[in-house]
C-alpha cells in the first residue's frame, strides 16, 4: 500500500472578486461618498469566501444597469466583509451607508424594502461590504501583498536555505507611485 506523504510545497492562488451592488447605493458607491454596503442576494454569499483572503484587496463592485447585458463597474479596494442582522445595523452604519439625521433608520428601511420588493426583514441576514475608491499607494501595497500572499512562505524558506539572496517583503517607504507606474 503506498505511503501518503505531505507535499514540500503548497500552492497559492489569487482570483477576481466581483460584488454586485444594489442599484439604489450604486451612485454613492461608485462615488465613494457612501463606504458601506448591504446585500441580501444568496449569490453575495460566494464573494464572502473573501473571509478567506487577506484585507484589504482589489474587488470589482458592479451592478445591472438596463438589462442583464449592460453593467456598471469600478474597481476599488475591498476593507470589509461581515454577515449580519439587517436589523442589527447601528447609527454608525448607517452614516457609512449614506444615512444620517433623526430619520436615518426610516429611510434606509425603506430604501430596502423598495429595492428587496418585500417588507423590512429585521433578522434576515445579510452580507455588508465596506469599499473606497483606489488610491496612489494601494497598487504598490497590493502588489507588495500579492506576492506575500502567493510567493511570502517560498521566498522565506529559500532565503533560509541561502539558495537566492533574501529578499525584503516589506512595502517600499512611502509607497507612492510617479507618473508612468514607477515607484518615487
Amino acid at each position: 500500500m503506498p505511503q501518503v506523504t505531505q507535499k514540500p510545497l503548497v500552492q497559492h492562488k489569487a482570483s477576481t472578486v466581483f460584488i454586485r451592488c444594489p442599484s439604489y447605493a450604486w451612485p454613492l458607491v461608485s462615488s465613494g461618498k457612501v463606504s458601506e454596503f448591504r446585500n441580501a442576494l444568496q449569490t453575495a454569499s460566494r464573494a464572502a469566501w473573501g473571509l478567506r483572503f487577506c484585507l484589504p484587496t482589489f474587488c470589482v463592485v458592479y451592478r445591472h444597469a438596463g438589462g442583464a447585458k449592460h453593467l456598471d463597474y469600478r474597481v476599488m479596494l475591498l476593507t470589509g466583509i461581515r454577515h449580519e442582522a439587517l436589523g442589527a445595523i447601528t447609527q454608525e452604519g448607517l452614516k457609512r451607508a449614506g444615512y444620517e439625521g433623526v430619520t436615518a433608520l426610516k429611510e434606509f428601511r425603506r430604501d430596502w424594502s423598495i429595492q428587496e420588493h418585500r417588507a423590512f426583514q429585521h433578522l434576515k441576514k445579510v452580507w455588508v461590504y465596506t469599499v473606497r475608491p483606489i488610491e496612489d499607494g494601494d497598487i504598490v501595497l497590493a502588489g507588495v501583498a500579492l506576492v506575500n500572499r502567493l510567493y511570502g512562505d517560498h521566498l522565506k524558506e529559500a532565503s533560509k536555505q541561502a539558495r537566492t539572496a533574501p529578499l525584503s517583503l516589506a512595502p517600499p517607504k512611502g509607497g507612492k507611485l510617479k507618473s508612468g507606474g514607477r515607484l518615487r
